[in-house]
């Protein structure tokens, strides 16, 4: 049977436990070796932040920025990390990332409590569940509101906008941060649609902003990356 491949995460909050005199990567080594061996998964590369805080967000963390990067490029979806503290203490940045890796397929395990992030019993599991499907519906809400806002200023200004409007700046931003992972701009507007984000148009009769049922296009999506203006839509 073929062995499931994985990468390990290291990650120690501050400079007092970094160094070759400190147990902590070793501690954290051992533990993930032994649950691999014991899943029959094969670690294919390790990735350690050194001296970063768990309330940083893990798209900002150097070495996971490179994990995302290896094991999009190296079709990896499994992580392995000692406790779901390594992976972060502060809840939210653990909901968000959860949340974040989740969208892209890939899963997290932490090897003391395997079940953390996917037990329907786990109280800390039901919550993620349940604050994420809150965040979800909230940035939804929010975006129809900021489209009516918008179109009441350019109402009030006596402006009026023909044809393609540009996305919404929550669009761009994942968009941004998918590129970052590797993603190429065709995959990236795929993604913008399961979320819900498709080409906006103003409605020639209505005037209204409508969201229609097309995909943004790779060049669409690499205007909406590089230029800032968010020009050429």
């Amino acid at each position: 049977m073929m062995r499931k491949k994985a990468v390990a995460y290291f990650r120690t909050s501050s400079a007092s436990g970094v160094g070759e005199d400190k147990d902590t990567l070793p501690r954290q080594r051992e533990a993930i070796k032994k649950y691999a061996l014991l899943e029959n998964i094969e670690i294919v590369a390790e990735f350690y932040d050194a001296n970063v805080r768990g309330t940083v967000k893990i798209q900002d963390r150097p070495e996971f920025g490179r994990l995302l990067k290896y094991i999009n490029k190296n079709d990896i979806d499994l992580i392995l990390v000692e406790t779901a503290n390594r992976f972060s203490r502060d809840l939210g940045v653990q909901i968000v990332g959860f949340d974040y890796l989740t969208e892209r397929g890939i899963g997290i395990i932490p090897v003391d409590a395997p079940a953390h992030f996917r037990d329907d019993d786990n109280p800390t599991a039901e919550l993620m569940r349940n604050i994420i499907g809150a965040i979800s519906m909230y940035e939804k809400k929010s975006l129809v509101k900021k489209m009516g806002d918008a179109r009441m200023r350019k109402r009030d200004k006596g402006e009026r906008a023909e044809g393609r409007i540009p996305p919404p700046p929550e669009a761009v931003s994942i968009a941004i941060r998918l590129r970052e992972t590797g993603m190429s701009f065709r995959a990236i507007g795929e993604e913008l649609s399961k979320r819900g984000f498709r080409v906006i148009e103003r409605n020639k009769v209505t005037k209204e902003a409508e969201v229609t049922n097309r995909v943004y296009q790779a060049q669409s999506v690499k205007n909406m990356i590089e230029n800032g203006d968010m020009n050429d839509f």
